[in-house]
């Protein structure tokens, strides 16, 4: 009895004097992982087949209405009412008249470092201090009073000195007056 795949061989060719025709027959697990290599082997060397496994089909750009429509909806941090929310939050986070103060204060001390007069204010983070700073900024008028406040730091070393030059003046500290 021969089958498509297995022919007769002379003696000693084989168990039973059969072996595989072609190799599109395995008989053990072991001669099917030959063959599974041997293929593979073959595609690897095969340069066209190496080319057409790197390809990527890309699906059209163009899509139907109903695709526009089913686009991805996220709702994880979507509020409902968003004045609401935050009317809320002013009443849960409102500043005390003696926050404002320090506040105020420090800003004048050092404008703009958030992250210092933060420090100052006890339960209150920097982005506290900067959603403060810029809801207020112009209820305080805070850079006309920053403005002032670095004026008054200046005049003082400004009259200071001067005091001391006519001081010095009116002293005879010139060398050079009518002795």
């Amino acid at each position: 009895f021969d089958s498509p795949c297995r022919r007769r061989t002379p003696r000693g060719g084989g168990i039973g004097g059969v072996r595989p025709r072609n190799l599109d027959a395995a008989r053990t697990e072991a001669e099917f992982k030959q063959i599974m290599l041997a293929l593979r082997d073959e595609e690897m060397a095969n340069p066209h087949l190496k080319y057409v496994r790197t390809l990527v089909e890309v699906p059209p750009m163009i899509v139907d209405k109903r695709q526009r429509q089913m686009g991805f909806r996220d709702e994880n941090r979507r509020v409902a009412d968003a004045m609401a929310a935050e009317r809320e939050r002013k009443v849960v986070n409102a500043w005390m008249t003696r926050e404002k103060t320090i506040f105020i204060k420090k800003f004048l001390q050092y404008p703009k470092q958030f992250a210092r007069i933060a420090t100052f204010l006890e339960g209150r983070t920097t982005n506290d201090v900067i959603e403060f700073y810029y809801t207020h900024k112009h209820t305080f008028n805070l850079r006309r009073l920053l403005a002032e406040h670095q004026l008054k730091k200046r005049k003082p070393t400004r009259t200071h000195s001067r005091q001391a030059f006519t001081e010095w003046e009116e002293s005879g500290g010139g060398g050079g007056g009518d002795s």
